[in-house]
């Protein structure tokens, strides 16, 4: 078998770099994790900044905390992913504020959901930037009709994130092309969207949630599949554990 290359994603490869802008009261916000809240802050800049929920993700697999349920109380937006990943905060929706406006990501028929392998929804859309080019549009109309005050601001904020986003797929694209030839093992369940959206050539993947500890059995399937694939690179991601990878036959 050939020498492997082991590539480490980042969960959060659309956070961007946001210059904190001057705080105005207006549209109270509060988000689930951080990709969102990212793209959230950079269309906010200049008014009320955005409450994050989830600060990581392992919160995601804990009950919401009271500090942020009660920030919780006082939104007037929430935008999260869906069931599928905040599953303890879909249990708690109908204990909600009835001014509080919830926008779930997925339910959103513009961008591209794929399916995931238990039947369900794929919740990390957000490994597509495409998608999150779309998002820009939508959450940008969505803030105006909620704060048509401040349309001004939400246009150029918008313009200056569309063309950071844009910048960033491009360089993507341009930097993974070199993959596009080579056959790649995705080594966590996340990275479809983004096999997807560079034209990865996948020949196997372990399709689990990652937050699951790795079977010893699934382990050795993926030993397998790298012994008899040929594979060329495992695409992990460096904020999940490495659990069992580094036993794998890498050469």
């Amino acid at each position: 078998m050939r020498d492997l290359r082991v590539l480490r994603l980042c969960w959060l490869p659309l956070i961007l770099i946001l210059a904190p802008g001057v705080m105005a009261e207006g549209l109270r916000v509060a988000v689930t994790i951080r990709p969102l809240h990212s793209i959230l802050s950079g269309l906010l800049a200049g008014g009320e900044a955005p409450q994050l929920l989830y600060p990581t993700r392992s919160a995601l697999q804990h009950p919401i905390d009271e500090p942020a349920w009660d920030r919780l109380q006082k939104a007037d937006l929430l935008f999260w992913v869906g069931p599928e990943l905040e599953v303890n905060l879909a249990t708690r929706l109908t204990e909600m504020p009835s001014t509080l406006q919830t926008v779930a990501m997925l339910d959103n028929s513009n961008i591209k959901v794929l399916p995931a392998a238990d039947g369900m929804r794929d919740p990390y859309f957000w490994l597509d930037s495409r998608n999150m080019l779309i998002l820009l549009d939508d959450l940008t109309r969505l803030l105006i009709e909620r704060d048509p005050v401040r349309t001004h601001l939400y246009v150029r904020n918008r313009q200056r994130l569309l063309q950071e986003v844009a910048q960033m797929d491009r360089q993507m694209e341009y930097g993974y092309r070199s993959l596009q030839g080579s056959s790649s093992y995705l080594f966590h369940a996340t990275q479809h969207y983004f096999a997807q959206a560079y034209a990865l050539n996948i020949a196997a993947a372990v399709d689990t949630a990652p937050t699951s500890p790795y079977s010893t059995e699934m382990l050795l399937a993926a030993r397998r599949d790298l012994q008899l694939l040929d594979i060329d690179c495992i695409i992990t991601e460096q904020e999940y554990p490495q659990q069992g990878l580094m036993p794998m036959p890498l050469s």
